[in-house]
């Protein structure tokens, strides 16, 4: 298990494990205001209806915070910083539709 700590703000700090960003301290800030607090993973869209579902029927207010791992579903890009700033080639491109089939 790949792991290192970083800081995302002076509030937040942020767990960095197998390519996922795990905010430790954000869910308790929400707590804190009275925010009933969710997690999912954003790659599952019916995790994510099921959140939002449970969330509508609490009384407070939510916070969903969904999971992201960069580049999911392109095995090249997944989980490489390198395509936060750079664009694919053309024949990266057709690699990538293909992975996803587009």
């Amino acid at each position: 298990c790949k792991s290192s700590q970083i800081r995302t703000s002076d509030t937040f700090k942020a767990k960095f494990r197998e390519g996922i960003f795990l905010l430790v301290e954000f869910s308790s800030h929400f707590r804190r205001q009275m925010f009933a607090f969710f997690n999912c993973m954003s790659h599952n869209l019916k995790e994510i209806n099921q959140t939002i579902e449970i969330a509508r029927k609490n009384s407070n207010p939510s916070a969903i915070v969904c999971n992201t791992v960069k580049g999911k579903g392109v095995s090249f890009m997944e989980s490489d910083n390198n395509w936060h700033y750079r664009a694919p080639n053309d024949a990266e491109l057709k690699l990538a539709y293909n992975e996803l089939g587009l």
